[in-house]
């Protein structure tokens, strides 16, 4: 279904976007992309298996984080080493994008989560459909494109954005708290209106904080700029799926076998609560126990996402805001000459 949409923004790009065409000589950083990609995957199994597949503390552990952390420590000295690196280390001089990378993780991790969090919510905790699950996420999708557009268009005319990444970052927190507080029999009216600050929020930080690390980048490092905080974003989120559907199965499990043992049921019957029930091939008795599992746990990961708001919160109050640059000029850079 999304075939038909990426190919009709590729007509409408090929047929409105026009930039200047210019061609010089480029070198391809295919080290840099191979080992980045490699040490990023290899912490994101690890995050996403341990625990269930494995140990925390087994050799598989082991293996995985160790193998990360190697690849992107060659990676670092790879970027330093080769002349148009995938990300340049000097962009890490810059304490503006450095806050602007930890603000993409921390909302990140809540933009990607969040809508998996309500599926599981509505699909698991009330027994909804998937096309219902769906639609009941419109207020979130909807709160979050209407605060992005709009707001981005205030903020192309005035030039200021700081006030607007910290309201964003409050109504995150106040949606997360009132997310919070829905249970398994929360009717869908209610679960909406809490979603419409978190979306609202989402809306004026998430692609705002790109927009802040591309005013402060130079012209030549623009693409990397944008492209290292997107990413940095792609990965917290992923991260924060893992980790957050980590803490549901976690809880999903304790609750489960107490609901089960109170009723006088097998504790047994559902396994480790990291595998995603049918809930149509249990029994009335079991089902209803596991909806109420899933409509206690994931409310309470909400809360366990707090936290990283906070830092965003934080981390864009340390931001220097300067006004939104109105051209662009090429500077040039300090690196020394590659070896």
């Amino acid at each position: 279904m999304s075939l038909p949409i990426a190919a009709l923004a590729g007509v409408l790009i090929q047929r409105t976007l026009r930039l200047p065409v210019g061609t010089r000589e480029v070198s391809i950083d295919y080290a840099g992309a191979l080992l980045i990609s490699g040490g990023a995957c290899c912490l994101l199994i690890w995050v996403s298996l341990a625990g269930g597949a494995f140990g925390w503390a087994s050799a598989q552990t082991g293996w995985l984080v160790g193998g990360g952390v190697l690849l992107l420590a060659v990676a670092v000295a790879v970027e330093f080493r080769v002349r148009e690196p995938m990300i340049p280390p000097r962009l890490f001089r810059d304490r503006t994008l450095v806050l602007c990378v930890v603000a993409a993780f921390c909302i990140g991790t809540v933009m990607f989560s969040t809508p998996v969090m309500l599926s599981q919510y509505f699909q698991l905790g009330q027994g909804r459909s998937p096309v219902i699950s769906g639609l009941l996420a419109v207020p979130l999708v909807g709160a979050m494109a209407y605060a992005s557009l709009h707001v981005g268009r205030v903020i192309s005319r005035s030039g200021r954005w700081k006030r607007f990444l910290v309201l964003g970052c409050g109504l995150v927190l106040a949606g997360l708290l009132l997310l919070g507080l829905v249970g398994p029999t929360t009717t869908p009216v209610l679960v909406g209106l809490a979603m419409v600050p978190v979306g609202l929020g989402l809306g004026l930080v998430q692609q705002n904080v790109i927009v802040i690390a591309q005013n402060t980048a130079p012209l030549a490092d623009l693409g990397a700029a944008s492209a290292t905080v997107q990413f940095i974003r792609s990965l917290g989120g992923t991260t924060g799926v893992a980790v957050l559907g980590a803490l549901i199965a976690h809880r999903i499990t304790d609750l489960t076998a107490a609901g089960l043992a109170a009723d006088g049921l097998p504790v047994d019957a559902l396994g480790d609560g990291r595998d995603i029930p049918d809930l149509d091939a249990l029994g009335p008795p079991v089902a209803s126990v596991v909806r109420h599992a899933y409509g206690t746990a994931v409310p309470e990961a909400f809360l366990s996402a707090i936290p990283l708001v906070v830092v965003a919160a934080v981390v864009i109050l340390l931001i220097v805001e300067t006004p939104l640059r109105t051209t662009v000029r090429v500077e040039p850079t300090a690196d020394p000459a590659p070896r």
